[in-house]
Order: C-alpha cells, then sequence, then structure tokens
C-alpha cells in the first residue's frame, strides 16, 4: 500500500476484501499529519453532536471514531476504534513487575480495517480523533473524510488451514473475538503453536473479570510460516512480521509491522472475528508490546504484559504508574482523574475496600489520581481490582449483548382469542449466573422465566405489546450509564376474535430436556401457533405411545427404565381436537 502525501493532501489507493455477499472490508491508510491538524469543522458539527450523544467524550487517546454515511449523508454506523497510528511501548521488569521504560510512539501511517455493507451504498467516510481539552480532558473533534467507491477488486478473503478456533463459545456477532498470530515459526515449528497456546490461553482467563465473562469470548489462532525461528534485536530477522526486541533502543520492547499483520488477520478471519489481535512470538526472552496490535513472547510473565496491554487497547484503561511523560489534565480514561476527589470512581468507596485515591497516576508522580494502590495497570502480578474490572465488563458488552436469541424473531403476530403463541428468551451468561429475563406485556411485569406462552383466551381481542428484558445483575459493575449490560426485544401481538373454524396446529419446536435422576427428566417446548393443549409420545419398542396429554409447555416424564436411553416427541391439537405435526424426536441420556 503506498501513499503520497503533498500539503496535507493524502492521496489513497485502497482495496476490498469480500467477507459476504453483502459486506466488504474496506482498508485505508492513515497518515499522523492529517490527523493532527486543527481544522475547521463546522460544517461537521451536526454529526459530532451525534458523536457525543452516542459515544460520549474519547475514552483514550489513541483511539477514532468513524462514521459511515451513504449517498444521502445518513449515519449508517458510527464506532469507535483503536488508532493504528500508535505503538505503546512499556518495559516491565519480570521479577518484579515493575515499569522500567515506556515509550508512547506516533506511527507516520497506519492502515484502518472498515467492515462496509455493500446494501447500505456507503459513500463517505468521516474519521474523527481525540483533542486535548483544557476544561473536559479530551473531546472529538474532525479530522479527514473519505469519498468510497467501492469495487469488487483485489484479494478475496481466505479460508486457509492455516486459522483454527481454539475456543468456540457462539457466534462472532455475539462475543468479543480474541486471535492469537503466530510469528518467528518455521514450517517445521509450527505444529508446536497451538500448543504454545494452551498455557497463553488459561493465563488470559484465569484472570478476574475475564475469567467470570470467559463464555463471551471465542479465541483463534492463525499460523504464519517464517523462514528464521524465533525474533531479531534492533533489526528483524527473516520472518513473516518482521518482530524485534530493542525497538526504540528499549530491550524488551518487541515489535512487528503492525500493518502487515492486521492485513494477514483481516484477510484470513472477517472483521467480527478479531476484536482484539495478539502476536505471539516464538522466543522465551521476556518482552511485548500494545497498540492496534499487541505482541508476547512465549517467557512465561509474558502473559501478565499480555493482559496489561488488552487493558489498554480493549478495556480504553489508562497506565497507573508515575513514571514517564507527564501533563496533568482531565482524563477520559475510567482509572484516572486529575480530581483529587475521586468522584469518577467514589461509588467503589464503601462496595470495595482497596479503592480510594491515590496520587501518581498516567505518568505523572503528583496531580494525577488512580483509585488503588497497586494493580495490574501499574504492576505486573496484580489484579485488576474494581475499577478497572467494572471498566472491562462495560466493553466486553460493547461487543456482546446479555440476549444472545429469541423466538419467534419476527416482531409482528397475528393471533386469535382460539390461539397461542410460546416466545423464549437465549440469555448469553457468565459464569455467575448474573443474567436474568424479565416478561413485560404492555410494560407490566408478568414472568422473569426464559420463556412465556401468551394465551390468546386469556385476553380481550387488541393490540398488545411482549417484551423481553435481559440485564446482568453483576456486583461488578455499579454505574452502567449506558445501559450495555440490558438487552431487549419485543413483540406486537393482534389478538382477534377467533372464528369457528380451526386451524392445524404447527409443529413444536426448541424441545429440551433436564434430566431429575436415573429414572425420570423434565421435558419443554416452545408452543406453537394453533394449538389448544399437547401429546407427549414416547418411543417404545418402535411404536409411539402417547405418554402425557397437557396444555403446558413443560412436563415430567418419570417411573422409566433405569438409566435408560429414551426418545420423545410432542404433538399440538387445537380447539377442534385435530392433531397437527408432531415436533423433532429428541433423545434423552438417564445414564447420569
Amino acid at each position: 500500500m503506498n501513499t503520497m502525501t503533498k500539503g496535507l493532501v493524502t492521496l489513497l489507493l485502497f482495496y476490498c476484501v469480500t467477507l459476504t455477499s453483502q459486506a466488504k472490508l474496506l482498508e485505508f491508510v492513515l497518515t499522523n499529519q492529517e490527523l493532527s491538524v486543527d481544522r475547521d469543522s463546522e460544517r461537521y458539527d451536526n454529526y459530532l453532536n451525534k458523536l457525543n450523544n452516542q459515544l460520549g467524550q474519547p475514552q483514550s487517546s489513541h483511539t477514532l471514531a468513524v462514521i459511515q454515511l451513504n449517498k444521502h449523508n445518513q449515519i449508517v454506523k458510527l464506532e469507535q476504534l483503536t488508532s493504528p497510528l500508535m505503538l505503546r511501548g512499556e518495559a516491565f521488569n519480570p521479577q518484579t513487575g515493575h515499569i522500567e521504560s515506556v515509550v508512547n510512539q506516533p506511527l507516520a501511517t497506519g492502515n484502518l480495517y472498515l467492515k462496509i455493507d455493500e446494501q447500505a451504498a456507503i459513500n463517505k467516510i468521516l474519521i474523527f480523533s481525540p483533542k486535548i481539552s483544557g476544561e473536559t480532558g479530551l473531546t472529538w473533534q474532525f479530522a479527514t473524510e473519505r469519498n468510497v467507491a467501492l469495487a469488487d477488486i483485489g484479494i478475496k478473503e481466505k479460508t486457509e488451514e492455516s486459522v483454527f478456533k481454539l475456543v468456540d463459545n457462539g457466534p462472532s456477532s455475539n462475543r468479543v473475538d480474541l486471535v492469537f498470530v503466530a510469528e518467528g515459526y518455521t514450517k517445521n515449528e509450527i505444529a508446536r503453536f497451538k500448543e504454545d497456546l494452551a498455557p497463553v490461553v488459561n493465563g488470559f482467563f484465569e484472570e478476574h473479570p475475564l475469567s467470570l465473562y470467559k463464555n463471551y469470548f471465542n479465541v483463534w489462532g492463525v499460523e504464519s510460516i517464517s523462514n528464521q525461528s524465533g525474533a531479531g534485536y534492533s533489526y528483524p530477522k527473516d520472518t513473516r512480521f518482521k518482530s524485534y526486541f530493542n525497538c526504540y533502543n528499549i530491550d524488551r520492547l518487541l515489535c512487528v509491522d503492525i500493518s502487515e499483520v492486521q492485513k494477514y488477520v483481516s484477510q484470513r478471519l472477517s472483521s467480527h472475528s478479531r476484536d482484539i489481535i495478539v502476536v505471539v512470538v516464538n522466543t522465551d526472552k521476556y518482552g511485548g508490546s500494545g497498540g492496534a496490535v499487541a505482541t508476547m513472547s512465549l517467557h512465561s510473565s509474558a502473559v501478565e504484559l499480555a493482559l496489561h496491554e488488552v487493558g489498554h487497547t480493549f478495556g480504553l484503561l489508562a497506565d497507573e504508574y508515575d513514571y514517564g511523560s507527564c501533563r496533568v489534565a482531565p482524563a477520559s480514561e475510567a482509572n484516572v482523574t486529575n480530581n483529587r476527589s475521586g468522584s469518577k470512581w467514589s461509588h467503589w468507596f464503601d462496595a470495595a475496600n482497596n479503592v480510594n485515591v491515590f496520587e501518581g497516576a498516567k505518568y505523572c508522580r503528583y496531580g494525577m489520581y488512580r483509585p488503588t494502590n497497586n494493580s495490574l495497570m501499574r504492576t505486573l502480578g496484580l489484579p485488576f481490582y474494581a475499577v478497572n474490572s467494572e471498566q472491562l465488563i462495560r466493553r466486553i458488552y460493547n461487543f456482546t449483548t446479555p440476549l444472545s436469541s429469541q423466538a419467534p424473531n419476527t416482531k409482528n403476530i397475528n393471533l386469535s382469542t382460539r390461539q397461542q403463541q410460546g416466545f423464549s428468551a437465549a440469555l448469553l451468561q457468565p459464569t455467575t449466573n448474573t443474567v436474568a429475563a424479565k416478561w413485560l406485556l404492555n410494560g407490566k411485569p408478568i414472568s422473569s422465566a426464559t420463556d412465556f406462552t401468551f394465551m390468546g383466551n386469556q385476553y380481550q381481542p387488541g393490540k398488545y405489546q411482549l417484551t423481553v428484558e435481559a440485564q446482568d445483575n453483576t456486583k461488578h459493575v455499579i454505574i452502567d450509564s449506558k445501559n450495555n449490560l440490558k438487552d431487549s426485544f419485543t413483540w406486537t401481538i393482534n389478538l382477534t376474535t377467533g372464528s369457528n373454524q380451526c386451524s392445524t396446529p404447527s409443529d413444536p419446536t426448541h424441545l429440551s430436556a433436564q434430566v431429575l435422576d436415573k429414572q425420570s427428566f423434565q421435558l419443554s417446548w416452545l408452543a406453537p401457533s394453533y394449538a389448544q393443549q399437547y401429546i407427549v409420545q414416547r418411543l417404545v419398542e418402535g411404536y409411539w405411545q402417547d405418554e402425557v396429554s397437557t396444555t403446558a409447555t413443560v412436563v415430567e416424564i418419570a417411573n422409566l427404565p433405569t438409566e435408560s436411553e429414551q426418545v420423545v416427541r410432542v404433538v399440538g391439537l387445537n380447539g377442534c381436537d385435530e392433531t397437527g405435526q408432531a415436533s423433532e424426536p429428541l433423545e434423552v441420556s438417564l445414564n447420569i
């Protein structure tokens, strides 16, 4: 990718990578020069106001805000991304965990990747960068714009054996995807990469609060082959991503070609599947770095360094140590402030016994404050603690929602008073199971289960609003001002007077069984349309035998042969005693 700069104008060559039939990945080059110039942005004030309303102030000086516009200049997508124009270099002592040297190095150019929806006909990209304000800390300012002309050119997304999924917890659209990329592995060494990742992944998800929310993460491995093993020193070896120590004359600072890593990963994983990228370098020497792409070595203490860097790039947390280039000013990060009262985290004063106001943070010995005496954002080997954990959980919910799915997925439901309709919600749960469902009918709470059956004969004809809310009630988040930990879905039910004519019931769906003991289990299903009652059938010696007749959608099947294998199905009946099609059979093993 080549760029030519004349004055303040950057000429841009870009290409698109096909992701799906509707989405493309747009890659283009930004320069630090164009983003550092104050511009007259009055004509963008309307977009700036919407940006501030949706995202608030920048959560880090190392982020960018991007707005995608269609041909009518309407906002299609608005997002905050890690800036590709900054390398975060920190060197910690592996024995003490204390910071030894730090450099935040601006990069002259960087590659930015955006997922573009073809059907939305994106016409223009607006980019906003953080600006230091003496009164409020960081504010958004207009930086640059790009006209977009999508064409199906360039390289396609690759589906190679070089990508493997180490942890699969669900669809990437509702998970945080953590990607580990191999560097410095020769053809004879690459088979060891998956084995090398095991302690790394374990180390990540042993750390609180990631340990509680590990179900919210997918983990990928991306292999690459190098001609030489390991990393260089002061200059690269012949490796795939040109890794080397002593970057910027800091012995333990481990750098790679960030743009090349991003390009390589973007060709192999869709934008939904690469939220955090960490390059794992095949060397036991201690080191790493942060930024849009983090790096780490295979040293046993490097996981702590990588967690610290992920605290920056993913959690948008500031450094809490007092070493480096100091500037006392308001801070947008959740864990530092220039306000000696610590009002930013005062809600934790009574809830966590180690939270208070401690002077010395964000490279300043005086005038900047942190919430704990020590934490992982100050010294490696320590926990994140309450304030940082709260921010990390909020960030996890920037990429996920507690309501994984709902059924039916259509918003408008037409029923008669002779019919019923089942509704269900699937919740994404942390290990503490703190996500709860709440059902509301016309705004009034009616249930806290994960399913609800609307019985038409229990209501008067009319229009009803049925809402399911899912909320994480974790004690580790006290303030959730943007309601990131909450989601909902609303159906409109149009209920009409039932006719004398009966409609054939649909087949029951979503059968599930919970084994109670070696002779019984509980069976549940989603109520189909037109069904008034149900017959549960059990397969006995090759024939379906009626087991239970019920109007409920949950029944207990008991007194079965001990530790047997059972097959059951459900048939719906309408008000005229006409049966519908049977559900798909469900196999249940009582061998517990």
